[in-house]
Formats: C-alpha cells, sequence, structure tokens
C-alpha cells in the first residue's frame, strides 16, 4: 500500500480549514504522495504540471486543490476541460454539491447545451468538453470571460493520439499557450508511455509563450504505483459464458461491484441474459424499495413500469452503451455509482467515462469491432463493413483500471478472458512487461500526434491559425508548424520545408521520414544521387533519376510465372511497362515506356504561384514507389530495385480509393501540407495577397467564408459544399428546399455519422411533426436496415443542425435576398423537434435533454387539446 499524508498539510499551504473539512466530509482522510509532490512543488504558487499517474492515484483531486485555492485565495476563474459529456456532468455535480454552499458558482457547457455571457462571466469553475471550449477560444473577442481564466485542467490529455479529436486538441493547446499568457496549466493522463517526451513538448510551449517563465515553472509528475493495488488475472476460457458465471458465483457474496466490458452494444444486453440466473441467486445491496425512492427522487416523471431494463435491475443487473437514449444512460450510471446495481456489463466506451466504483473488472474479449464505409463498384451508394481491431495497450489498461478505485476498495481486481493459450501468451507479451520479480507489469504506447492521419483536419488547423492571427505568411506558418508535437518527434535533421513541404516536394526526405515502416535494404539501396537501375526485358535500356525537379520511376503491370522446360525453375513474364513520373511543373503522370502514351493522370504546366498541388497524384504515385520497395524483387545482380506491380493493382477499373487505403496514411504523412494552402484557396476560406515578386512573403487572409467556417466548427472543405448548394439555387424561384438541402449534404452527413440514409428528409420531417421516437428508429431499422439507436438519432439531429446554422451565416451574407428568417425556425424545430406553434419563447437547450423537453412540450399541448 502507499503511504498516507494527513490532510492537515494543506493548511501548512494555505488552504483554508473549512474546504479541509469539505474533503474530510467528502471521505477524503489523507493525501497520497503524489498530491504532496505538487503542493511542495509549487501547485498553490501558480506552476504548471503534467501528472502522469494510475487511474485511482488522485489525479483529479490535485485539479480540485488548486482551483479551490484560485477561487478563494484570488477569486479567479478556473476551468475544466473532458473529452466526454458524461464526465463533464459528473465532475460538475461533485463540485456544486461540495462547495455551492460558499457562494462558488459552477457552470456547465457542452456541444449540445448552450448558456449565457452572463452566466460565463459570474462562474468561478466552469466544466465543458474540449470542442466547446475550442468554440468559445475561436471567438475570443466576443467571450472576454475567457482572458479572467487563471487555471486550465485538461483531463484524459491522451485523447490527443485520436484521429480527429486529438488534431483538434493538440491545436487547442498550442492556442492556450500562445493566447493566455499567465494561465497555469494541469495536464491529467493515466495512460501516457513517453511522459518524458510529451512533457518537454509542453514544456518548450510553456516556456516560449509564458512571460515570465522562470516565476512559474513546469513539472511532470510520473509514476506506476497504484495506490489501490491492482492484479490482473488472464485465463484461458473456451467457453467465456461459463467463466464469467465462475467469477460472478465466487465474488457476489462479497462486497464490491463488478464491471464486464463486451465488445458491442447488443453483446451487453446479451450478457444480461446470460447471467440473469445466476444474479437471481443472490439478494440485490440495495432492495427495490430502495431503488424505487432514488428513482422518484432523480427522475420523478418516471415511474418504475416505465423504467427500461426493469427486468434486469429488481436483480441488481443493468447493462450501458452509447446507444441508450440520454436519461436511460444516466439512470443506469448513477444506480451503479449509488450501489443499487452489483454487476454492470457495458461497452468500452464505459472506461474512460464515469468514475464507477468497480472491485473487479471482466474484460470479454480484447477486440473491438469498428466499421469502414467502401464504395460498391458500379453503385451509388456505398457498403459498411465491421471488421475486429484489437485495442491498443492505452485502452486496455483503461479498462481494467476501472477495477479498485480509491475510496471503495483496498485492491482491484482485472479478469481477461481468452480463447487459448497462444492468445494469452501474445496477450501477456503485448500488453505487459515481466518485471524481474515475475509481475506483470502494465505497457502503455507512447502517445503520439495524429495531425498528420487526416488532410481534412490539418486544413481547419492551418485556417485556424490564419483566423486568430488576422494575416500569415509562409514562414509564420513554418513557424506554428515547428510548435506541433507531429514536428517535435521527426528527426530534426530534416529541412523545415520538407516536413511541412509548403515551397517544394522532397522524395528523398519524404523516404526517411517513413523510412521506418518499410524495408530498411530498399531505404540501403537509396543514396547520394539517388540513382535506381531498371530495365526492359526488350531493350535492357537503364534508367537514371534524381529527385530535384523530376522523378521518372519505371514500373511493370502485371506478372506471369512459367516453367523453363526444366520443371523446377520459373522466370518473371513482364505484361507491360510503365513509367511513373512526378514533376513539381508538370504534374504527375503514368505511361506507357514504349510509346509515352500517357495511362494515368494529365500534364499540367501552370501550376503558378502554387507549386504545390496535385496531392491525390503525388500520393498515388508515392503509394505505388513504397509498395514497390516493400515488395522488391531482383531478377538480375544488376538491379538495385524492381518495382513489380500486379495486374490488380493498377486495373484503371479498379476503385483506387480502395487501393490507397493500405498506405494512405503513410503516405499522406510525409506530404501532408504539400497541398493545403492550394486547397484552402480553392475553397475560398482563405486568400492570398502578393507581396511585390517575393511569393514567400504573400500575406494569407481569412474570407468571410472562411470566418464562417470556423464559426460553425466544419470542415473547410464542407463549407465550400455549403456555399456551392445556395450558389446554384440563388436563381431558384421555389425559394429553400428543406429536402433538397438533406439530399445534397447526405455525403456530408454520412462522413459525420457513420450512416447512409435513402429517406433522411423522411425521418427529419416525421421528427419535426411530433411522431413519437420509437416509431421513428423503428421505421429507419426496417427501412435502411441499420441497428440504429436513439442516441445515433440524436447525433444526425446535431449534425443536421450544425449545418443548417452554417447556412443561415451564408445565406444572411452572400444571399440577403433569400429567406435566412425560415432557416433559423427550421433550426429551432430540428432542435426540439416539435411544431412551429411551440417553440415560441425556446432559446436554449441540451441535445441530453432533448427528449424530455420534446415530451414535455407534446404532453402540454395535447392538455390543452
Amino acid at each position: 500500500m502507499v503511504s498516507m499524508h494527513s490532510l492537515t498539510i494543506l493548511e501548512e499551504y494555505g488552504y483554508d480549514k473549512k474546504f479541509v473539512d469539505v474533503l474530510q466530509n467528502s471521505n477524503i482522510r489523507n493525501l497520497y504522495p503524489n498530491q504532496v509532490i505538487c503542493l511542495k512543488s509549487g501547485l498553490f504558487r501558480g506552476d504548471s504540471f503534467l501528472i502522469s499517474t494510475p487511474s485511482g492515484s488522485g489525479k483529479t483531486l490535485i485539479a480540485e486543490l488548486a482551483a479551490i485555492f484560485q477561487v478563494t485565495r484570488h477569486r479567479q476563474k478556473c476551468i475544466f476541460l473532458f473529452p466526454l459529456r458524461a464526465l463533464v456532468n459528473e465532475k460538475f455535480h461533485l463540485f456544486e454539491s461540495r462547495y455551492s454552499q460558499f457562494a462558488i458558482k459552477c457552470v456547465k457547457s457542452t456541444g449540445g447545451q448552450e448558456i449565457s455571457l452572463a452566466e460565463f462571466k459570474n462562474a468561478n469553475l466552469i466544466f465543458m468538453t474540449y470542442e466547446k471550449f475550442d468554440a468559445c477560444l475561436r471567438s475570443f473577442k466576443h467571450y472576454q470571460w475567457i482572458s479572467a481564466i487563471s487555471l486550465i485542467t485538461i483531463d484524459e490529455i491522451h485523447i490527443l493520439e485520436k484521429k480527429i479529436r486529438g488534431a483538434r486538441l493538440e491545436n487547442l493547446v498550442i492556442r492556450l499557450f500562445k493566447n493566455l499568457k499567465e494561465v497555469q496549466f494541469i495536464f491529467l493522463s493515466a495512460t501516457i508511455g513517453n511522459p518524458d517526451n510529451f512533457f518537454q513538448w509542453l514544456k518548450n510551449l510553456h516556456r516560449t509563450h509564458n512571460t515570465s517563465p522562470n516565476e512559474h515553472k513546469f513539472h511532470l509528475i510520473h509514476n506506476s504505483t497504484r495506490p489501490i493495488p491492482l492484479n490482473h488475472y488472464i485465463q484461458v476460457a473456451k467457453n467465456k459464458k461459463n467463466a464469467i458465471q465462475q467469477i460472478l458465483q465466487s465474488n457476489l457474496a462479497k462486497e464490491g461491484q463488478i464491471l464486464i466490458f463486451t465488445n458491442s452494444r447488443k453483446d451487453t444486453q446479451a450478457t444480461c441474459d446470460e447471467i440473469l440466473k445466476t444474479m437471481k441467486n443472490f439478494s440485490p445491496k440495495q432492495s427495490v424499495q430502495d431503488m424505487l425512492h432514488f428513482i422518484r427522487e432523480h427522475y420523478p416523471d418516471e415511474s418504475w413500469d416505465s423504467l427500461p431494463q426493469k427486468q434486469y435491475l429488481r436483480h441488481g443487473l443493468a447493462y450501458h452503451h452509447a446507444g441508450l437514449e440520454p436519461y436511460e444512460k444516466k439512470a443506469i450510471e448513477l444506480l451503479y455509482i449509488n450501489g443499487y446495481t452489483r454487476v454492470l456489463a457495458a461497452t468500452t466506451t464505459l472506461s474512460a467515462g464515469i468514475n464507477t466504483p468497480s472491485k473487479i473488472v471482466i474484460l470479454k474479449n480484447i477486440q473491438v469491432f469498428e466499421k469502414k464505409t467502401s464504395s460498391v463498384k458500379g453503385k451509388s451508394h456505398k457498403k459498411s463493413i465491421y471488421y475486429k481491431k484489437v485495442i491498443n495497450c492505452n485502452e486496455f489498461h483503461q479498462i481494467c483500471g476501472r477495477a479498485g478505485r480509491a475510496g471503495f476498495d483496498e485492491r482491484g481486481f482485472a479478469f481477461i478472458l481468452v480463447d487459448n493459450v497462444q492468445e494469452k501468451c501474445w496477450l501477456e507479451d503485448h500488453y505487459f512487461i515481466l518485471n524481474p520479480n515475475g509481475k506483470l507489469v502494465p505497457k502503455f504506447q507512447n502517445l503520439a500526434s495524429s495531425i498528420s492521419l487526416n488532410h481534412e483536419i490539418l486544413e481547419e488547423i492551418i485556417l485556424l491559425q490564419i483566423y486568430e492571427s488576422i494575416s500569415m505568411n509562409i514562414f509564420e506558418i513554418q513557424d506554428f508548424v515547428q510548435q506541433t508535437y507531429l514536428f517535435h518527434n521527426f528527426n530534426k535533421n530534416l529541412p523545415l520545408s520538407t516536413i511541412i513541404n509548403l515551397e517544394h516536394l522532397d522524395f528523398l526526405s519524404m523516404l526517411k521520414i517513413l523510412g521506418e515502416d518499410f524495408s530498411k535494404t530498399a531505404l540501403e539501396n537509396i543514396s547520394g544521387k539517388v540513382v535506381l537501375l531498371d530495365y526492359d526485358a526488350q531493350s535492357n535500356a537503364e534508367f537514371q533519376f534524381q529527385f530535384e525537379n523530376q522523378i521518372s520511376i519505371p514500373i511493370f503491370k502485371g506478372t506471369s510465372k512459367s516453367n523453363n522446360g526444366n520443371g523446377d525453375h520459373f522466370v518473371m513474364d513482364y505484361l507491360q511497362s510503365l513509367k511513373i513520373s512526378l514533376d513539381l511543373h508538370q504534374g504527375v503522370t503514368i505511361s506507357n515506356l514504349k510509346n509515352s502514351q500517357i495511362i494515368l493522370g494529365e500534364q499540367t504546366k501552370n501550376i503558378g504561384k502554387y507549386p504545390f498541388n496535385h496531392g491525390r497524384k503525388i500520393r498515388f504515385a508515392l503509394f505505388l514507389i513504397l509498395f514497390g520497395l516493400q515488395n522488391s524483387s531482383s531478377p538480375s545482380q544488376d538491379q538495385q530495385i524492381s518495382l513489380v506491380i500486379s495486374d490488380r493493382l493498377l486495373d484503371l477499373g479498379y476503385n483506387i480509393e480502395m487501393i490507397l487505403s493500405p498506405l494512405q496514411d503513410l503516405c499522406f504523412g510525409a506530404i501532408f501540407p504539400s497541398t493545403v494552402m492550394d486547397r484552402l484557396v480553392g475553397y475560398n476560406v482563405i486568400e492570398c495577397q502578393p507581396a511585390s515578386n517575393l511569393w514567400n512573403m504573400s500575406q494569407f487572409k481569412c474570407t468571410k467564408l472562411g470566418e464562417i467556417c470556423i464559426r460553425s466548427f466544419i470542415f473547410p472543405k464542407d463549407i465550400k459544399f455549403l456555399y456551392d448548394f445556395h450558389e446554384k439555387g440563388k436563381k431558384s424561384m421555389n425559394g429553400f428546399s428543406f429536402s433538397n438541402f438533406l439530399n445534397y449534404i447526405d455525403p456530408l452527413i454520412e462522413e459525420k455519422s457513420g450512416f447512409k440514409f435513402l429517406y433522411l428528409a423522411e425521418y427529419l420531417e416525421l421528427w419535426i411533426t411530433e411522431v413519437e421516437l420509437e416509431s421513428i428508429i423503428a421505421k429507419i431499422r426496417v427501412n435502411e436496415g441499420y441497428p440504429i439507436q436513439t442516441t445515433d438519432f440524436l447525433r444526425i439531429i446535431e449534425i443536421t443542425v450544425q449545418f443548417l446554422k452554417a447556412s443561415t451565416e451564408i445565406v444572411n451574407h452572400f444571399f440577403p435576398k433569400k429567406d435566412g428568417i425560415s432557416l433559423n425556425l427550421l433550426i429551432t424545430r430540428i432542435k426540439f423537434g416539435v411544431k412551429v406553434d411551440k417553440i415560441n419563447g425556446l432559446q436554449t437547450f441540451s441535445y441530453e435533454e432533448v427528449l424530455p423537453i420534446r415530451n414535455k412540450l407534446i404532453g402540454e399541448f395535447n392538455k390543452k387539446s
């Protein structure tokens, strides 16, 4: 067990005794060593911290102590940022219950919840999601309360590795350091494999932007010791149903609650069905009468008969996943937290959610399902394929770490069920390190930047920098890129122009960037002048090419093997000889070596002042080159590298997007910004103002359309998509058609939600004419064949509203003769799902509460009728 320190030490550092009493009344009696180290290191002097310690080690309490000290001693404003709305709600209610009696004003705001500027201004403690605060920061001039912030706590900072949200979070961190000079930062995480590296990046930002870095220091608090020890048991189970039954039977008679993690929504309920009989043999911790009283207290409008899962709840059992209705999720969470349910079956989304007091965690599968959409050849629609993906180290230990929570247990237990011995061995090697004592020690993945994984997010980030800086030239954009965590981890020997590629394309340096991802043997063959030798079987011609202005690489399409007559030797038969060319001034082409006929691409001679376009063609060319390097063969000793490409790969009838898929991210990681500025200009979200004849000093400024894009929190390509819709309809005499709008933006809604609809307009028309939600969901399932849940449909509503709001701004500014007012009316109707005659006076709402509000409005209308 970890040694503890008395809470009285807080008073030695100036903490008010009455707040010490608040902690003691909340069952917090002592401080862990990490918490004391923070006190001694300057927590109350305004120093900043990266705290990378295991789950249950009291990280949030450190931020709580700092915030209460700031608020009560200096009357400052403090903000807490979380990745999930559930976490925002949990921490808000926790702080409000503890400190509202002392006139400490707490407010919360999430993506679907709006509060007034006056509430922000008067608040002492603010709880928000990353995205909601990002949206506020984008309108800094209109949110003066931001300048009053003295402490920012960012929880779950390891979200930075996620593809879209992580890139936005990384950008947010940079902008916070840049815009808020004298702020104390506290970053929290339990799963960072390289805390020293990440800390150094944060420290560099702090040193660069803090006006008094010597006065306020930055500290790393890191260890791997859990205050509540956790035992891992990797159990081979051919029948996982029986294995879970045995674990339950051995532990239900004891104190403590149990979390069972499954890999699908459907399996959560199936698991409840499987163990219901076992649960009936044990009396629930709380009586049904107590549970009913608790439900009436928190949900006065709900009865037992209307409560979902009542057949499980009466036996202390429940299930939880992202598809449940918002109030149902909240009810299940509260019932579990307060001990009314003993066993909860959940998907892995709960692993990063609320503070569930579990003594035992059972991980049923180490694989989760992910959905991938792809085009169907010859058809206009796309198909969705679900495939299994092994959860990464950080997610794995986040799940196991839910067992053994501080203040609830003296020890936690994690049972991981596997199918066979081979899987057990793999799991031990993949997720753990064996220490000298023979104990499994958790192994975490290094935290990495995700900016290079998606070109759309990079476009948004560059646009946002230009927007907040008023104007930027190429060198200033390069300076921003130097501040990213992505650049922090690049090989510093590479020139900046190579990494960000705003000026030229340096293929050799790209190969060095990607060196860890393909054949070392291939890399060894590339040196100096970069000469690759290959030949055409008929002419024996040698080809030499350099990586300065042009790359010309001979490749061979198609292969076949034939017997040479001896029965034991095969030779390569080249069916077609091709050449791929990348020219900075003429574009990218694939042509026939024999007759120079162009097969793919076109020669473009006038790139103008932007020598960095044709990104898709370049990515395709790089794919072919890298594919060849990874699968190189040597038909003769004279050849260093032979690029042999299969018929299927270069068949022009084959879907190029599917060809690109395996190495898209790899190639893009090397050349990601090469076309960013060109695309942003093409979207009309920025404009280039030349400075004399010096293109490098030209200033890029944000256009009005770019400003709308930033405020709407959508990608630049999406705002151009919306603008084109309204421009096409500007001469139409029929006005705005909601159905036409939905049909037009269907690709955007599909991309954001993961669902493609044939009748989306019809379903939303039902929604705003007050058809019961259950009927709409049932209709979608029948017509579309999707296992869609209430939360999924609410997400689609949220996306639709987001695009409609952006459309309203576009209409009001660019097409004032069109009816922007009717769009605002439509937005309000879709928000609440009500008819026109019920929306008077409705201003704000939360998506989490949309159903109760809607039902209440419908109920009131029915009574009047």
